[in-house]
């Protein structure tokens, strides 16, 4: 079972590598999402390493490390899943292996489990998966591919919460058992929080001004601050409770990870270039699965605008001059 498990967790630290280099190889500029692919081939190899000495670490590692790569891989299967699904796929594989591994019989058992349900909610399903063979993945990823039939932004939030939860598992594997708790230090806690939140918004406005050509900077209104402060704020006062063995710790974690990550990845809603202006949805912070009009136009003298509207009623405008945005307007 050791060599099983070792031999996934390797093989899908490889995948997770080699998911990086097609992504890479179809990318016009790299995305932050690779960070996650590399995080999640550190965190296997780390628990293929791990997992004898110290089965708990290794199973945790593990666990981070399919659920980074399963997040990641889903989020970029929209234009790479040929590679990334069954990538993520192992990676799910491989932490169940590492989690039997000197375990109670109960764990196989949920195991099994896991896959009959999988089975179970993809069996109308199979045909048409079967056509598209790269797509068969999603019976072991079934969490993260049953979400997006919830309506709305369910699928992105599953992306991010597990995402989210691979952070506050790889901080889990070096934290302080429970049982071994140590009463934090407030005053310190409250400050390590406090300085994480300025940090995260003094960078993700300094990134924000350095790219004239995006929306970012107009994007930076007071709803938008808060919530990076909150986010990061509460991503440190649960990574220091998780180390010191605090019951609410790993919550904290995971909500706060999630938040950071989501921010961190989200692309401005426009960004004009030479040919014209790209366009989303919307800013992170109105989030909208719905549906979405785009107009635009543009002038030989490099300028473009468009018009951006949704069914929720909000109605984005921008003009670009070149590749600088001078007008952006969001109404409600």
């Amino acid at each position: 079972m050791l060599r099983a498990a070792r031999l996934l967790l390797v093989g899908s630290a490889a995948a997770a590598i080699g998911s990086i280099v097609f992504i890479m190889s179809r990318a016009e500029a790299p995305s932050p999402l690779l960070f996650a692919f590399t995080g999640a081939a550190v965190l296997l190899a780390g628990a293929a390493i791990t997992l004898e000495p110290d089965p708990r670490r290794g199973r945790l590692l593990a666990a981070a490390g399919a659920l980074a790569l399963g997040g990641a891989g889903t989020l970029a299967g929209f234009g790479a899943g040929e590679v990334t699904f069954p990538a993520a796929a192992l990676g799910v594989l491989a932490a169940w292996s590492a989690a039997t591994y000197r375990s109670p019989r109960w764990v196989a058992l949920a195991f099994a489990a896991y896959l009959a349900v999988g089975l179970a909610l993809t069996a109308g399903r199979l045909q048409a998966l079967a056509a598209s063979p790269f797509l068969l993945p999603s019976v072991v990823l079934w969490p993260l591919s049953a979400a997006f039939f919830v309506p709305g932004i369910g699928g992105l939030f599953a992306i991010y919460a597990a995402l989210g939860l691979a952070v506050a598992l790889a901080f889990a594997a070096y934290a302080r058992p429970t049982a071994f708790a140590a009463p934090p230090k407030w005053r310190s806690v409250a400050r390590d929080a406090l300085v994480a939140g300025l940090a995260f918004v003094a960078f993700e406005a300094a990134l924000a001004l350095a790219r004239p050509s995006t929306s970012a900077r107009d994007e930076l209104v007071p709803l938008a601050v808060a919530a990076m402060f909150a986010a990061a704020a509460i991503l440190a006062l649960g990574v220091r409770l998780l180390r010191a063995g605090v019951p609410g710790g790993l919550a904290a974690t995971v909500l706060g990870a999630t938040a950071v990550l989501y921010v961190v990845t989200a692309r401005p809603t426009v960004e004009c270039t030479t040919n014209g202006a790209a366009s989303g949805s919307g800013p992170w912070w109105l989030p909208y699965g719905g549906g979405v009009r785009s107009s635009g136009s543009g002038s030989s003298d490099g300028g473009a605008s468009g018009r951006i509207e949704r069914d929720d009623g909000v109605t984005i405008t921008y003009r670009c001059d070149e590749r600088t945005l001078v007008e952006f307007e969001i109404r409600r």
